[in-house]
């Protein structure tokens, strides 16, 4: 997969900046002989490696010693002795490196070719964010394609996915990164492994460390929900404060340029299966003269728009707003009062403004 990547940002001519980061892969390692899985893990995991030594331009342990000397078959062999006694006939049939990156493409797009998910972006694997990522590229990128087709698009909607999903593929790296050193630059020392009170002490305190980070790494609402496109030009910012990006919190917020709040309808449906598959009109106020004027303006666009209007009590509350209009990829563009006027909002969200 990472050979396709290379190839397509050498040919689209889309460079990638980031980190190469390697370490040694426990799958790829075979070992003939009667070996323990989580002594093989526990050796390996002690010697990995998170970092390149960008001064030599070559991958180093964490101990210093370079990496190449690290995947000699003896120096394999001397990190599984250390669990394993060498009379029990441990062969080392093949061994490679496990190699991930942290990078991202410089430009996402070339002429009429648009690149998204692993050709855009490359994580490392904590926090799975990979795919996720890449989805959310594809969502975004794909109805601003549709808009342009159907002649709704102005000339800055496409080049906006570009603006929008690099920052979200950025911060999405970055907290993989951080889950990484979380676990590769944690201390490990041969008093790990003593029996007696300093190394039961040692051992609770990686227990508690690994605990914790278990619960940081895979608890991550958000991540996952609280993405926003602060700053994206086709985006109604109303100025109001944006929360605060944190990992494991997510805090539903209607300020345009993030997810809509989520609550369920009276007919127990949940409001995000009401959405339409294009535009989507929220009206959280009885404002029937608004509605026929956001109607008419869509109409006039060629824009399909859908209009939701549940209780307004508890949902202006929640969007402290009386309308809301909510993308084809289920962010909020826009959020204002009945008196607003249609016509400069689709200017906006559909790229006609600069």
């Amino acid at each position: 997969k990472q050979a396709l990547v290379g190839l397509i940002g050498e040919v689209l001519h889309l460079p990638h900046q980031g980190q190469h980061l390697v370490a040694p892969d426990l799958q790829p390692l075979l070992v003939r002989g009667r070996v323990q899985e989580a002594h093989l893990s526990a050796a390996l995991v002690e010697h990995a490696v998170h970092h390149v030594d960008r001064d030599r331009k070559r991958p180093t342990c964490r101990h210093g010693r370079s990496l190449i000397a690290e995947h000699h078959p003896d120096v394999a062999r001397a990190m599984i002795e250390r669990y394993i006694p060498a009379d029990r006939g441990v062969n080392i049939v093949r061994k490679l490196v496990y190699t991930f990156h942290a990078r991202i493409a410089n430009r996402w797009r070339e002429g009429r070719v648009f690149i998204a998910g692993d050709a855009a972006h490359s994580h490392p694997p904590y926090g799975g964010f990979g795919v996720n990522t890449g989805l959310e590229d594809a969502r975004n990128l794909g109805w601003k394609l549709a808009a342009t087709l159907r002649g709704q698009a102005g000339a800055g909607l496409l080049p906006s996915y570009a603006i929008e999903r690099k920052k979200l593929a950025q911060r999405n790296t970055g907290y993989a990164r951080r889950f990484a050193d979380s676990v590769g630059l944690y201390p490990v020392t041969a008093e790990l492994e003593d029996e007696g009170a300093a190394g039961q002490t040692l051992r609770e305190q990686a227990s508690a460390h690994f605990n914790a980070h278990v619960r940081l790494e895979f608890n991550i609402p958000g991540v996952t929900l609280g993405g926003r496109y602060d700053g994206s030009p086709v985006i109604a910012d109303d100025g109001s404060e944006s929360p605060a990006d944190d990992a494991n919190v997510y805090v539903p917020s209607a300020k345009p340029g993030g997810r809509p709040p989520h609550a369920w309808l009276s007919d127990a449906r949940s409001l995000y299966d009401a959405f339409g598959r294009d535009w989507t009109l929220l009206v959280l106020a009885p404002h029937a003269k608004a509605v026929s004027l956001w109607k008419d303006s869509a109409q006039r666009r060629g824009v399909h728009l859908e209009v939701i209007a549940p209780p307004s009590a508890p949902w202006m509350a929640l969007y402290d707003a009386e309308l809301a209009l909510i993308r084809p990829d289920q962010i909020v563009a826009w959020r204002g009062s009945g008196s607003d006027d249609p016509e400069p909002v689709w200017q906006r969200v559909l790229g006609h403004q600069s």
